[in-house]
């Protein structure tokens, strides 16, 4: 099938990312967005790149409705990518490839890949003292905690050996 440049080619509808695939599209007129679909588990860590030569590419990650992640020039020059990003639901995620402003036209490449998880789910936090080991460079630990209702949460976290930080998600 031939589309014609300059004519919107996916007009019949969102197409589908199958994890690993490349697939190639384009924004035409200007304005236009393309949406792909894709089936992702809760947890499941997930990369979303966006290529074009001809526009500032820019992606959306969308679920249930809402709009979770975005990305304009994470990737090479002014390429997208949504790098690691941890899928909070199960369900259907959408894609929507824009150029940025929605101002250019042109040839695309979108691919999504899952990836291993580059983290330990390590266990439920409670209250006290939690004591834990890094075995690598790039080990990460997760740990989960919850409060029923509206409170102040301490965390702190420590190490003699390294430069420790702490990063907070808030989710279901």
């Amino acid at each position: 099938e031939t589309t014609a440049l300059g004519t919107d080619e996916d007009s019949a509808g969102e197409g589908t990312l199958v994890p690993g695939r490349v697939v190639s599209g384009g924004l035409f007129p200007q304005g236009d967005t393309d949406t792909y679909a894709f089936a992702g588990q809760a947890g499941q860590v997930s990369d979303g790149r966006l290529e074009a030569e001809d526009f500032d590419a820019y992606a959306e990650l969308v679920a249930g409705g809402e709009v979770i992640a975005v990305d304009d020039d994470g990737g090479e020059g002014f390429n997208a990518l949504l790098d690691d990003f941890v899928l909070p639901l199960t369900g259907t995620y959408l894609v929507v490839v824009h150029a940025y402003g929605d101002a250019g036209v042109g040839s695309y490449q979108v691919e999504g890949a899952p990836q291993e998880a580059p983290w330990t789910l390590v266990g439920n936090l409670g209250s006290g003292t939690v004591e834990g080991a890094l075995e690598g460079a790039w080990d990460i630990h997760f740990y989960t905690f919850s409060v029923a209702q509206l409170t102040q949460v301490e965390l702190d976290l420590g190490s003699a050996e390294f430069d420790a930080y702490l990063t907070l998600y808030v989710g279901q």
